[in-house]
């Protein structure tokens, strides 16, 4: 059973000057069933259960949530899933729900019950509870046999959802297996040639490698990483201005660099979501490109991109290839976590991750000294690090060590003035971690 995969609202609405999707207003159980493959981008499956939070004015679409059910008999898994989608929905201050099931009874049944259940209990007004099998559609709601025939209604598509959409150039696949397919890893002759070329990338490395043991070196970064930050730098702009790379040598030097951690973190940081589609595509064609070993650092930046627009689905098995490629790997759980749990798009922000924390740096306490240098205080802080100041530090070392990389860029009083407050935040990374809180007595 897959996770919960999301459409936010942010796919559907216009920003930053783009043209909106269009408005169609959607009455009958008819129009929303054909309204549903245009909202996830593909058909669903059998034992896909789909719920559509709104909220006004006027029924707005808000969130679109998919879930992968079990097969009989896991029902209760099946419910209890339901039922923390519905909980998603609430989170998100969704007013109204419709939900829509594909597949036989057995398998939506229960959850369509808990569900339904769910709903009432969150105060969310469910307009419709539907079940689609066979070409023909049911309502759990309506037990009118002369609006909803105990044999089923023929699922036909609207033309009044279907037109404006298609007119809009909306894309449908035939199902998540051809969404998948969209960033499956190449094979062939395009195969062999990455191989090869991962393979000179490789040697490229070992010599920039070497080249870090050369005498009078000041810089603090590794020569792979400024290298590969300058490459991750010029694809982007590249793709950008619309471009795209043509060279397997290129897309293997990229797969390569970006195994750096700095390198990917850097890349990171300059996802801004107003380009989201062109990163998107960037990101898209190297997790089909990378070859094994190389695939987790594109792959979850391709999640992250997917994670901007609004596209749960596209990240999820993004997620899925980077977590195979490399299992644990940190971000990628990360962003895994914020699809689940349906995290607004607007978290995916650089600006927003490198934003000062909730709880801002306590000032020293008076019986313990600050951090001093050359005699002076230049840290006012506990004499330990909690976890997430430590997290805040490391970002602000991350983006000066992304500007340092741009040293032929940036005139040389800035390059000092970082290099001092990289020097500081290194300093100050040195604190010990601030113990846990003991837990309270008779508190597991």
């Amino acid at each position: 059973m897959s996770p919960p995969e999301t459409v936010t609202a942010e796919t559907m609405a216009a920003r930053d000057g783009e043209p909106g999707p269009p408005v169609v207003p959607v009455r009958t159980p008819a129009q929303f069933i054909t309204l549903v493959p245009y909202l996830l981008g593909y058909h669903p499956g059998e034992g896909d259960l789909v719920l559509v939070g709104t909220i006004p004015p006027r029924g707005r679409v808000k969130l679109t949530l998919r879930l992968g059910l079990p097969a009989p008999p896991a029902g209760v898994l099946a419910a209890a899933r339901a039922r923390h989608a519905v909980a998603l929905l609430a989170a998100q201050d969704c007013a109204t729900v419709v939900i829509v099931g594909y597949g036989p009874d057995t398998i939506i049944g229960p959850a369509a019950a808990a569900a339904r259940e769910a709903a009432t209990a969150a105060g969310l007004d469910l307009r419709e509870l539907l079940r689609v099998d066979g070409g023909r559609w049911w309502s759990y709601l309506c037990e009118d046999p002369a609006c909803c025939p105990p044999d089923g209604t023929p699922c036909q598509p609207d033309p009044a959802v279907t037109v404006p959409f298609d007119e809009a150039g909306a894309p449908v696949l035939p199902g998540r297996d051809a969404l998948a397919a969209t960033i499956a890893p190449v094979s062939g002759a395009e195969a062999d040639s990455m191989t090869r070329a991962t393979a000179r990338a490789v040697k490229r490395r070992s010599r920039l490698e070497r080249r870090e043991q050369a005498p009078g070196r000041k810089s603090s970064l590794r020569p792979v990483e400024i290298s590969g930050t300058r490459a991750v730098a010029a694809a982007i702009t590249t793709y950008r201005d619309g471009g795209s790379i043509t060279s397997n040598d290129q897309a293997a030097w990229l797969t390569l660099a970006l195994a750096e951690a700095r390198v990917r973190d850097a890349a990171w940081l300059r996802m801004d979501p107003r380009q989201r589609d062109a990163h998107q595509r960037l990101w898209a064609g190297l997790t089909r490109l990378a070859r094994p070993g190389y695939v987790a650092a594109p792959a979850t930046l391709l999640a992250l991109t997917a994670w901007q627009s609004g596209n749960g689905a596209l990240g999820q098995i993004a997620l899925d290839r980077a977590l195979a490629d490399k299992p644990g790997d940190p971000l990628a759980f990360i962003l895994r976590d914020a699809l689940d749990i349906a995290a607004p798009p607007a978290l995916a922000s650089p600006r927003t991750i490198l934003r000062r924390p909730r709880h801002p740096l306590k000032p020293a306490r008076p019986e313990t000294p600050s951090p001093t240098r050359n005699g002076r205080p230049f840290m006012q802080h506990d004499d330990a690090l909690h976890a997430h100041e430590r997290i805040s530090l490391e970002r602000l070392r991350l983006a000066a060590d992304v500007i340092l990389a741009e040293t032929d860029t940036i005139p040389d009083t800035l390059e000092a003035e970082l290099g001092l407050f990289k020097e500081r935040l290194e300093y100050a990374l040195l604190l010990p971690d601030h113990p846990a809180p003991a837990a309270k007595p008779g508190v597991p």
